[in-house]
């Protein structure tokens, strides 16, 4: 077998057969990296939109008061607090386009049943105990968990075009 992951990969999409180790490291380590990877940036997007959203938004709320302590500057208060409310209507309105927190639900729930399905196939516990054809079930359920999370990315897609 050729030990490079696109070489694997080539086999693998060829339907020549794979070794245990060379398909768990090859395909689903590297779906299971690539996962993690994936949902650790976008629940740090998410969570820094919704953090300045709230600092913004509160800040407004001072800026708009201070105008009225400060009468002599109230206009320049009132740009700044204008300048916040945008601010946080833009954050929130990349939030939702970007769609950071779906993303990183998904992405952990796929990378989750990744780590669940290779512990079990490791360990021959649940359907994998005592089956002599655990492998070709366990490729299956990687493979169905992968394709399942690809689908649902594509119809993500789809309906942002709409």
């Amino acid at each position: 077998m050729i030990n490079t992951p696109i070489g694997v990969y080539k086999l693998y999409r060829k339907g020549i057969k794979m070794e245990e180790k060379e398909y768990i490291s090859y395909r689903v380590d590297n779906q299971i990296n690539w996962y993690d990877k994936k949902s650790i940036r976008y629940k740090k997007c998410h969570n820094f939109i919704t953090i300045c959203s709230i600092l913004f938004s509160t800040s407004g709320s001072m800026i708009t008061i201070l105008g009225y302590i400060f009468t002599e500057l109230k206009t320049a208060f009132s740009v700044f607090g204008a300048i916040t409310g945008f601010t946080v209507a833009f954050m929130l309105a990349l939030d939702k386009l970007k769609n950071f927190h779906e993303h990183f639900l998904t992405y952990r729930s796929t990378c989750e049943k990744l780590k669940q399905e290779k512990y079990l196939f490791l360990t021959k516990s649940s359907d994998y105990h005592d089956n002599e054809a655990a492998f070709n079930l366990f490729v299956e359920r990687c493979e169905s968990i992968m394709a399942t999370e690809n689908q649902n990315w594509a119809q993500l897609n789809e309906k942002k075009k709409d």
